[in-house]
């Protein structure tokens, strides 16, 4: 079995059980028994003991779950090295795990947001279980819109997650009647996460964007298995207001800066979809900075120099991206 990863992996390559249980088709509490009784992998703790599991455990994980389904005991395969592990799994299964799912009818998914737009549709049209029947700007034009029962799973984009978000997202599972939300978040609040992980089920999962089409894959073809979430009563989402200031106002918006990310420039220059990506997560740092602000009053001071600062950096880069864009006479508007 391969080792555990260290610590000091980019987060950005780690998923809590929570998605992992989705990506896999594990249940959250089947996962612990088998790390405990098996040791069928090592995700490695923070400081909270919260679990995080890196790329190759997920991969691993899907390849023991196939096995076991298909009459392999857990306890033979588990023992396996992650290259005896592949080989007994292209033996029975082949080089085509997507070719795998099961023929049912595809999920219909709809999405909410403008940051990870592509990577969704690509998704769409790449997976057999993903249906995309609709696509919005924000919540509130979703519910004006989208019958209770039409969608099995919703695909939120969320700048920043907080511990009271997963309230309002508990309300949209009942408001619609979905079975699953797929939050795509670039910054959260360690709280929020823990809450999801410590969840009866994996109704919502969170992923740390940007995420990759497979993914979503994998997730539409293990979503008709969970059940809807449906404990909670609704709650109001919090309101925060903050106070702008001197804070120079956004220049691109995050569609915009989606379909910079996603382009060829005419001179075979990366460098639009470089400033594009690195200016979504400055936004969405600068907005989970005031929000920190507004739930902290002790740091108060600490967040909003912490949001002024990504307010004017975020400023910075976006003049030096528009004067990229118009030395390659690239027009977005």
């Amino acid at each position: 079995m391969g080792a555990a990863t260290s610590k000091n992996t980019k987060s950005d390559d780690f998923y809590g059980i929570s998605a992992v249980s989705s990506l896999t088709g594990i249940s959250s509490h089947l996962l612990r028994i088998w790390e405990r009784r098996y040791n069928v992998v090592e995700p490695v703790r923070t400081d909270s003991k919260r679990r995080l599991y890196s790329r190759d455990n997920v991969d691993r994980l899907i390849r023991v779950k196939q096995l076991v389904d298909q009459g392999h005991a857990i306890g033979e395969v588990a023992k396996l090295s992650d290259e005896k592990l592949q080989e007994r799994f292209f033996e029975v299964n082949g080089s085509d795990l997507a070719g795998s799912q099961n023929g049912s009818s595809p999920a219909r998914v709809v999405f909410v947001g403008g940051t990870s737009r592509n990577e969704v549709r690509s998704a769409a049209d790449r997976g057999q279980n993903l249906e995309l029947i609709g696509e919005f700007a924000d919540i509130d034009s979703m519910d004006q819109a989208l019958k209770q029962g039409s969608a099995d799973f919703l695909i939120l984009d969320e700048s920043t997650l907080f511990a009271e978000t997963v309230h309002g997202l508990r309300d949209i599972l009942v408001r619609h009647s979905v079975s699953l939300i797929i939050v795509i978040y670039r910054f959260a609040h360690s709280d929020a996460l823990d809450e999801l992980d410590k969840s009866p089920n994996s109704s919502i999962i969170p992923l740390k964007g940007p995420i990759q089409p497979d993914d979503l894959i994998r997730i539409a073809a293990n979503s008709k298995e969970l059940e809807k979430f449906l404990s909670f009563p609704p709650q109001t989402p919090l309101e925060l207001e903050v106070e702008s200031g001197e804070t120079p106002p956004r220049r691109f918006s995050d569609r915009k800066l989606s379909e910079l990310a996603s382009r060829t420039s005419v001179v075979d220059c990366e460098c639009p979809q470089h400033l594009a990506n690195l200016l979504s997560s400055l936004s969405a740092f600068e907005e989970y900075s005031a929000q920190c602000e507004s739930r902290n009053t002790e740091d108060a001071a600490l967040h909003n120099y912490l949001y002024q600062t990504t307010a004017e950096a975020r400023h910075t880069m976006e003049t030096a991206l528009a004067k990229v864009l118009k030395h390659e006479g690239i027009d977005i508007d």
